[in-house]
């Protein structure tokens, strides 16, 4: 055992003497002088991508969310006046205010939430004016999570297949915007379309499904519209 330990101790002394301090620290500075440009430079490309970082979510996104708010504030004041046209275009004539419309806010703030919002205002705006095939693509471009806007776009994308003679697509996103977060706002009134245009198309049976689940699920919007009515009318029994 001795013997053992004093052959641990040799080796033990002759590798602390073959370990020279200096001759590492001067093969440290030479590793790094010689990769220095590689350290700077990729220290110098972090903190020029958290710097963006910042910039951007500190100081960039919130300018452009004001920004957008604004503008569609202004937007949204022309088309609650059914100014469809100006509210898509805006207001673009020299000598007077200019007034940004919800495809100029697509075009510049098509990152904020304003400019999702946009999307669903020139989609309706455009489905008013009677270009349906672009209303479409709007809508679709729309991205909310709340039970109303979300459900009326679909439901809007349904006017416009409508108007464009595809019916089955119609009666598709009439039913989605009446199954989305199902609410007694807009879920009984695409029942109630999606109802009026089978009708339309002959489909009798169908509309009497909607119908009978306007009944049985919102009972309230079926005594509004009457919807018993609409059933004995239909099926020509009491």
């Amino acid at each position: 055992m001795a013997e053992n330990n004093v052959t641990e101790t040799t080796t033990t002394s002759n590798a602390s003497a073959d370990f020279n301090v200096d001759a590492f620290k001067n093969e440290a500075l030479n590793t790094f002088e010689r990769n220095k440009n590689v350290v700077y430079g990729g220290l110098a490309l972090v903190l020029g991508v958290a710097g963006l970082l910042y910039f951007y979510f500190g100081v960039y996104k919130p300018n452009q969310n004001a920004a957008a708010n604004e503008a569609i504030f202004q937007a949204q004041f022309l088309y609650e006046r059914d100014s469809f046209e100006l509210a898509l275009n805006g207001v673009h004539t020299p000598g007077q205010p200019e007034v940004m419309g919800f495809l100029d806010i697509i075009d510049q703030y098509g990152s904020t939430n304003a400019g999702n919002l946009a999307n669903f205002y020139a989609g309706v705006s455009l489905l008013r004016v009677g270009q349906f095939e672009q209303a479409v693509q709007y809508l679709q471009n729309y991205s909310g999570s709340d039970a109303l806007t979300q459900a009326m776009a679909y439901g809007a994308i349904g006017d416009a297949k409508s108007e464009l003679n595809q019916m089955d697509e119609a009666l598709s996103f009439y039913e989605k915007a009446a199954n989305y977060q199902p609410n007694e706002a807009t879920s009984p009134y695409f029942l109630l379309r999606a109802g009026k245009l089978s009708e339309h198309a002959g489909k009798k049976d169908e509309a009497q499904k909607y119908y009978e689940r306007i009944q049985k699920e919102y009972p309230q919007f079926g005594e509004k519209v009457n919807i018993e009515s609409e059933l004995i009318r239909l099926t020509g029994t009491y």
